[in-house]
């Protein structure tokens, strides 16, 4: 019984072992959350908290609202948002600058990226290695007026802790 129950909670984290505290989170059974301003609901294995930050785009100012939870230096994640609209002959640019800060930010060197939709929005889904050896996960989401940033970064259970934050966010339509 044991030994079923290790390999159905192996084939649910896809073989990765998950930070404390967040197994319901991964099984779907997290905090629920709003973005005061609408854009979003999520959920995150804590309660988030929630912060906005100035961001220098092509000589201007953009701001983000940032939904985030870090425990210890086991794991972060969150979302941010931020209202801008994209002439459809920019998303491709758009995508790979928010991607490529993010990437910066962390010091990062990028594994995997994979170009898709969500709906009617356009993605760009990157993997990557950070500089502290743990591996990230960061989608960036382009919808009507609405850039949004999804990320995890862990020292283990990335990809269950990112795949659980994604099947939970749902933009304002």
């Amino acid at each position: 019984m044991v030994a079923g129950g290790r390999y159905a909670f192996s084939a649910i984290a896809g073989g990765q072992s998950l930070p404390a505290g967040t197994s319901a989170f991964a099984h779907g059974n997290g905090v629920s959350y709003s973005d005061p301003d609408g854009a979003y609901t999520a959920q995150f294995p804590t309660r988030a908290t929630f912060e906005t930050k100035d961001i220098d785009v092509d000589g201007g100012t953009l701001t983000a609202n940032l939904a985030s939870v870090s425990v210890d230096n086991s794991y972060e994640m969150g979302i941010a948002s931020m209202p801008i609209a994209v002439p459809a002959d920019k998303v491709d640019d758009s995508l790979k600058a928010g991607t490529d800060g993010f990437v910066t930010d962390a010091n990062g060197t990028v594994l995997s990226q994979k170009r898709g939709t969500l709906g009617v929005a356009q993605t760009l889904d990157t993997r990557l290695k950070v500089d502290d050896g743990y591996t990230a996960h960061i989608l960036v989401v382009i919808s009507s007026g609405e850039m949004y940033v999804l990320f995890v970064h862990a020292k283990h259970g990335t990809d269950p802790l990112f795949s659980a934050l994604d099947k939970s966010f749902v933009p304002r339509a």
